[in-house]
């Protein structure tokens, strides 16, 4: 599903050129799900953002399917991202002037999908995290591990074939990252690919391959038996 062919991103800044992703390699299969893990600034972040087309490579290409995604256009690329990828980012980003269905029904709306069926899909998202008693809140009053669950349904009612977390067990304890694990596992079973940036091993650990980059060069792919 997903290839990556000698990959590299180079921010400029004020003269300075700094090379994040140095020739990145890497295949990973429909259904699967992968941990991207590394210190802090060891490129893990700006690989996913380029998995997710948040973000274009300098060079090498980029194939989703028999999509050549670094050959889009700006339209064709957001096009792309809409309807392939669905995030959940660390800090949840959820609109805190919106309770939690309508935060789930977001990229419902963005999608011109009917009210009817919106509707449908959002109960059944909430329920699938047991949430759904948490639907009239905003998020403001509610715990880190219920933002991350209604983050998480919200990227599972786009209904993409992709979705990308980017250290969601970051603000969690471990018993609250660990049911969240199973969720994404369920997730995983829905056929979905699920890909997960982490530093935290245990956490990588439960995915079924782990993939080690350090200073913008895979340095390691492990892949459970």
């Amino acid at each position: 599903m997903i290839k990556l062919s000698n990959i590299t991103k180079t921010y400029k800044a004020d003269g300075v050129e700094t090379n994040a992703l140095k020739g990145i390699n890497l295949t990973i299969d429909s259904g699967e799900m992968t941990a991207i893990v590394g210190t802090s600034g060891s490129g893990k972040t700006t690989l996913l953002n380029i998995i997710g087309a948040m973000d274009t490579a300098s060079s090498g290409q980029y194939t989703f399917n028999e999509i050549r995604v670094t050959e889009l256009n700006k339209n064709k690329f957001r096009e792309f991202r809409k309807d392939n990828i669905s995030f959940v980012f660390q800090h949840f980003e959820l609109m805190t002037m919106y309770d939690v269905y309508a935060n789930v029904e977001m990229p419902l709306i963005a999608r011109d999908v009917p009210r009817r069926e919106r509707k449908k899909i959002i109960s059944q998202c909430l329920e699938k995290l047991q949430i759904a008693d948490l639907a009239s809140k905003y998020p403001n009053h509610l715990s880190g591990g219920q933002q991350q669950r209604v983050a998480i349904a919200r990227a599972l009612a786009a209904d993409t074939k992709v979705l990308l977390a980017d250290e969601p067990t970051g603000a969690l304890d471990n018993n609250t990252s660990n049911t969240l694990m199973k969720v994404f596992n369920e997730i995983r079973d829905l056929g979905k690919t699920v890909i997960i940036v982490t530093h935290d091993m245990n956490i990588a650990r439960q995915c079924k391959r782990i993939i080690k980059i350090d200073d913008g060069i895979i340095t390691e792919s492990i892949e459970k038996s």
